[in-house]
């Protein structure tokens, strides 16, 4: 899957994802980046909606356990499904830009442990982190959750 691929799947599947008017910045193996604009993403104090950031960093989780597994792993979309089965989201700071989320591709030793368990049960789940950094370089949000992926 390409960052465009991404993206077209993400407005088409995810109604959500093209209302909010997101965007695939990087997809690739050090990890992915989704941006939204703040003017369609704001609450009543013209900061991020919560809402919207936890939609967000849940979707660059998604995207980069979806990259692991089709891309490591050798996999094409039609053969598994990728379903977040637990998160927490902490909102540090108010979100004033647009929206970005940045989810780094984990160690090497845990990819290799995600896909060893893919290959021999046909499920793993591998646990992912995704922030929302401000201009000034300080974490808004910070999120973390658990992604499984099964083999069709």
């Amino acid at each position: 899957m390409t960052k465009a691929e991404l993206e077209i799947f993400l407005h088409e599947q995810i109604p959500l994802a093209q209302c909010m008017d997101i965007s695939v910045k990087r997809l690739n193996d050090s990890g992915v980046i989704l941006t939204a604009p703040l003017s369609k993403n704001k609450n009543d104090k013209n900061t991020g909606f919560a809402g919207a950031l936890a939609t967000l960093t849940t979707l660059s989780g998604w995207a980069l356990a979806t990259y692991i597994a089709e891309h490591l792993a050798k996999l094409s979309r039609d053969e598994f499904t990728v379903v977040a089965s637990k998160s927490e989201i902490q909102y540090l700071k108010p979100v004033t830009t647009n929206l970005i989320a940045h989810c780094e591709i984990p160690k090497q030793e845990v990819i290799t442990a995600f896909l060893g368990w893919l290959e021999k049960r046909g499920k793993a789940r591998i646990h992912l982190s995704s922030q929302v950094v401000c201009d000034d370089g300080a974490v808004a949000v910070q999120f973390s959750g658990d992604f499984v992926v099964i083999r069709k």
